[in-house]
Formats: C-alpha cells, structure tokens, sequence
C-alpha cells in the first residue's frame, strides 16, 4: 500500500514539474547583444552613374542589437530587432587598387525582423540558426574624401537588408541565457546622392561576431 502511495505521489509530483518546465521553454523575452563586424572592402560598392564602382574600404566596426521575440516552442523563435553600428571610412580603391583616402564613418540603424530554429545539443547548451529581413537607414558623419569638403553620402538613405545568423546558447539560470552568434549582414543596392549632385549606388555587407542574453519573462 505504501508503494502504491509512493507511486501514485510521485507521478503527482511528475504531473505537476512537468508543464512548468515546458512553459520556462515558450513565451517572451528581450535580448541585447553587442558585436565586432569586418567588411571584406570587394563588397562594399559605390557605383557612381557614368563612371565606375568603387569599393569603400571600412575599418572593423561595433554594432548594438535590442529584439523583443516569442519563444514558440518545439524549435522556433521569432523577434523583432533593432540595430545600430558604425565603422571607419578608410580608403577607395578601384579594379583592386587603392584610389585615395577617405574619412569619416558610415553608420547604419537596422529593423528586422528574425526567424530562428534552436536545437537542444546537451544540456543548457543549444544551437541555432535563423534569417532575417528588414530596412537600413545608411548615414554618414563627415563621410568624405581625404582633402575635400563634398560629402560622398549625405542624409539618411533606407535600403532593403537582409541577414543570416548561427550560434550557441547556454543555460545560466531557467530565464537567461548567454548568446553567441555569427551573422552575414547584406544591404541591397540603393541609389543616393551627394553634395557634388552625383547619382551613387551603394550596398554595405559585414561579418558579424557578437555576444550578448537573453531574458525570458
């Protein structure tokens, strides 16, 4: 009689822990990341209109990321992301040759919109991966050519992005987990101009390392 008690008090207790670890798993949650990113400068192009493309050497750069997402559960994960990063403008080059200097930084705020599927690895260990779709707003801050006043990209330029992400997350408590991700990042060619009135196609890409959390209500 005891162990039929016994049997029957642990299958309640069983009955009990058992949806409240799953609903620790769905549900929402915000999240910060920060990140080092490099631009191979190939991929960077300002093609001016009746000239050539340029390719904008950038130095490394720090981005900030902020998303609020929902947990779906059963692998899938879904948020909405802002960004901010800036890098260095360092030089033009032209048919792999450098043409002249540049100054200033190239900035970019970022709103996408994430989907990702994470994949139970061991325990409190999980990895993932995901793609995103959204806007860059493309500024610039004393964005010139070394010697000159005229301003290569002025204003504030939307460009359609997209981005692919890959990474690890561990467990460090039921609600927060510690985040590092790889993510490519590719802006789409948008037409802008400058103070000299020249029409220029540009598109920026960047490899991103990042680290950050994420905290599950």
């Amino acid at each position: 009689m005891k162990k039929l008690i016994s049997i029957a008090a642990l299958a309640g207790a069983l009955a009990l822990t058992g949806p409240v670890a799953q609903a620790q798993d769905t549900g929402l949650y915000v999240g910060l990341k920060t990140s080092l990113f490099f631009s191979p400068k190939a991929q960077n192009n300002l093609e001016i209109k009746n000239f050539n493309t340029l390719n904008q050497k950038l130095s490394t750069g720090f981005g900030l990321n902020a998303a609020v997402g929902y947990d779906w559960g059963k692998y899938l994960r879904t948020e909405f992301e802002f960004g901010y990063k800036f890098q260095k403008a360092d030089s033009l080059y032209l048919g792999g040759q450098k043409v002249v200097e540049t100054n200033g930084k190239v900035r970019q705020f970022t709103m996408m919109s994430n989907i990702y599927v994470d994949v139970p690895v061991a325990a409190n260990f999980e990895v993932f991966a995901g793609a995103g779709l959204g806007i860059s707003v493309i500024g610039a801050h004393n964005y010139t050519v070394e010697g000159q006043d005229i301003k290569i990209i002025k204003g504030g330029n939307a460009a359609f992005t997209y981005q692919f992400m890959a990474g690890v997350s561990y467990g460090l408590a039921s609600n927060l987990d510690l985040v590092l991700e790889y993510r490519y990042t590719q802006t789409v060619q948008k037409s802008v101009k400058n103070d000299a009135g020249l029409r220029i196609k540009a598109d920026f890409n960047a490899h991103n390392m990042g680290v950050g959390i994420r905290f599950k209500f």
